[in-house]
């Protein structure tokens, strides 16, 4: 048996260079550490894996939607926002092939639209407060619809409120697409 001493030099059989046994063990070292951590995560380099999402609330009341999307609001994060609408993959197909548009995209460029459509307005998201959600329920076919839900929330001396679609699917409310209106965000009257 030959120890790495009575060796200087390994040979690179890929490069067909010599390499000094320092170097290859280091590099022997280094995948014996990844080798583990690859298995681990499928494949994938540690630092390029996804740490799974927290499961999503279901929502078994139309105001703690209401309320869970004025906290997507404050933080201004569509990663909040995502959690306030299915994912079920065959509704959100249905939504593409039988209404002709993406529920997802249009859902978070609602988001957007509004988040930058208060900053113009002067409302710091951070300073809001949630105040009521007004909707009324109704039967359509199969679904339970919230049309409109109205979510009312103040900042500073103001009331505003923001329309949207909301339906039961599945024994969840769930946030579907609007079709706008200008305003996006309504000033609401006094008193109200």
């Amino acid at each position: 048996m030959i120890g790495l001493n009575t060796v200087r030099y390994f040979v690179d059989v890929t490069n067909k260079k010599a390499v000094k046994p320092s170097v290859y063990c280091t590099v022997l070292f280094a995948c014996m550490m990844v080798l583990p951590v690859t298995r681990l995560t499928g494949g994938e380099p540690a630092s390029n894996h996804k740490i799974p999402a927290e499961p999503a609330r279901k929502y078994t009341d139309v105001e703690d939607l209401a309320q869970d999307y004025l906290k997507a609001l404050r933080t201004g994060k569509t990663t909040d926002f995502e959690k306030l609408y299915t994912h079920d993959s065959v509704i959100i197909e249905n939504f593409s092939t039988l209404l002709g548009f993406n529920m997802e995209y249009n859902l978070l460029s609602d988001f957007t639209d509004v988040v930058k459509s208060g900053t113009k307005m002067g409302i710091d998201w951070n300073r809001v407060r949630f105040v009521n959600a007004e909707y009324i329920t109704k039967k359509d076919g199969p679904f339970l619809l919230a049309h409109p839900l109205v979510v009312i929330f103040q900042h500073r001396l103001f009331r505003y409120r923001i329309y949207l679609n909301a339906t039961k699917i599945n024994g969840e409310w769930s946030l579907v697409p609007i079709e706008r209106e200008k305003p996006i965000i309504r000033l609401s009257a006094a008193g109200n």
